[in-house]
């Protein structure tokens, strides 16, 4: 089972994002999947203030739960993606494949967008991607 991923608003295109054509299936990219944190979220910072933990201890407490990483190298693996980096007390896991794969795999089509008329170009996705539960 999957479910749509969103950030703290609603996901949308980047605003006045034109669209300029389908992305090659066969090219390499690169992407970070952040994973839920692990626990409560930390208070926030007031200064001055003595941290509430250490930052050994950190990734232990507010990083990706082992279990969550496992799942997701496991759901990459089943689509062909490979894993290039993990730094679970920062919740990032970078995915590597051809982007058919990543299109299959996150329930995306990915496009080539350019910023208004003279703006930046860069590749997207026309929706929100899903991942594993």
């Amino acid at each position: 089972m999957s479910k749509q991923v969103t950030s703290h608003r609603a996901w949308q295109p980047a605003a006045h994002a034109r669209y300029l054509g389908p992305h090659d299936p066969q090219q390499e990219l690169e992407v970070t999947v952040v994973l839920r944190r692990r626990g409560a979220a930390p208070a926030p910072a007031a200064w001055p203030h003595q941290a509430a933990w250490t930052r050994a201890s950190f990734g232990e407490q507010a990083g990706a739960h082992p279990d969550d990483i496992a799942r997701i190298r496991d759901f990459a693996g089943k689509h062909g993606l490979r894993e290039t980096e993990c730094q679970a007390h920062r919740r990032a896991l970078r995915l590597r494949g051809p982007a058919q794969a990543l299109q299959q795999a996150f329930g995306v089509t990915l496009g080539h967008y350019q910023l208004g008329e003279q703006g930046a170009q860069f590749v997207g996705c026309d929706r929100a991607p899903n991942l594993p539960e």
